[in-house]
C-alpha cells in the first residue's frame, strides 16, 4: 500500500497496517486473540503490557518483522521502533501507552477479561487513579528527557536478535508454565494426597512437556518475527513522486494520440 510514509530504518514509503482492520487474516486473528484470551488479563493488569491498536510495518526493510514494525503517535506523528517500544511500551503501562516525545496517549487495545475486572473494581481505584496517573506520566516524561536526543537515534538502530535469544525465550516460557502447573501438584504432595512415585513421575512428564512446548514457542516466534521485507518494494518519497510523474506523462502521451 502506497502512502505518505517514511521508514526510519530504510527511508521506504510502502507499509502495511497491522490492527483489527488489517487485510491479513492472521494479523487480525492475533489481535482478536489478545482481546478474548482471558489468560492475557494477567499481562495487562499485573505486568502492565498493552497492545497498540495499530502498527505500521515497513514492506521494504530487509530486517526482521519486529525491527520494521513501528507504533505511530497520533499527536506528533512520530514512528516508534523496537528500541523505544522495549524501553517505554514493554512493561508498566497501567494507564495506557503514551508517546515519550509529546506525552500524547497512543490508542491501545484492552483485554476483555481485564476490562471486566476493572469495571467491577472501579469503585476501589477510581479516586487514587488520577493522582497516580499524573505521577506516572511525570516519571515517564523525566525518563524521556533523560534520554534526550537518543530517542531519535533509537529508531534507526539495526541490532538484530540472535537465534539464542529465541531459544532463551522459549525455555523461559516453558519454565514459567511448568511452575504454574507444578505448584498445585506440590501442594497436593505436601498435603499427603499424592504418592511420592506418582508425584515424581507427573513432575517429570510436566517438565518434558513444557520444555518441548517452550522450544516450539520459541521456534514459532523466530519464524514469525524473523520474516523480512522485500527490498524490491523500496521506494522513498522522491522515487515515488518521480514514478508518479512518469505515469502522468505516459497517460498524457496516450491521450494525445489520434
Amino acid at each position: 500500500m502506497l502512502i505518505d510514509f517514511n521508514c526510519p530504518k530504510c527511508g521506504g514509503s510502502i507499509y502495511e497496517n497491522h490492527g483489527l482492520q488489517s487485510r491479513s487474516f492472521w494479523v487480525r486473528l492475533g489481535y482478536w486473540h489478545y482481546i478474548i484470551n482471558p489468560g492475557l488479563a494477567f499481562n495487562e493488569l499485573v505486568l502492565g503490557q498493552r497492545l497498540p491498536s495499530t502498527m505500521c510495518v515497513c514492506k521494504a526493510c530487509e530486517l526482521p518483522l519486529h525491527h520494521r514494525a513501528f507504533v505511530p503517535c497520533p499527536g506528533c506523528g512520530a514512528l516508534h521502533g523496537l528500541e523505544i517500544q522495549k524501553k517505554f511500551f514493554a512493561f508498566g503501562n497501567y494507564f495506557g501507552l503514551f508517546c515519550p516525545l509529546c506525552q500524547k496517549e497512543i490508542p491501545s487495545l484492552s483485554n476483555f477479561t481485564s476490562s471486566l475486572i476493572k469495571l467491577v473494581t472501579r469503585p476501589l481505584y477510581m479516586i487514587p487513579a488520577k493522582p497516580l496517573k499524573r505521577l506516572w506520566l511525570e516519571r515517564r516524561r523525566k525518563l524521556a528527557e533523560a534520554e534526550g536526543i537518543k530517542l531519535l537515534a533509537m529508531n534507526s538502530a539495526e541490532k538484530e536478535q540472535g537465534r539464542f535469544a529465541y531459544l532463551k525465550m522459549g525455555v523461559l516460557w516453558g519454565a514459567i508454565m511448568f511452575f504454574v502447573f507444578w505448584i498445585p501438584l506440590l501442594m497436593g504432595f505436601f498435603a499427603g494426597n499424592l504418592d511420592i512415585s506418582f508425584f515424581i513421575m507427573v513432575s517429570m512428564m510436566n517438565l518434558v512437556l513444557w520444555m518441548a512446548g517452550g522450544l516450539a514457542f520459541g521456534g514459532s516466534m523466530m519464524f514469525f518475527l524473523e520474516r523480512r521485507g522485500n527490498k524490491e518494494l523500496h521506494l522513498d518519497m522522491k522515487e515515488l513522486t518521480a514514478r508518479m510523474n512518469q505515469d502522468d506523462e505516459r497517460d498524457g502521451d496516450i491521450k494525445e494520440l489520434p
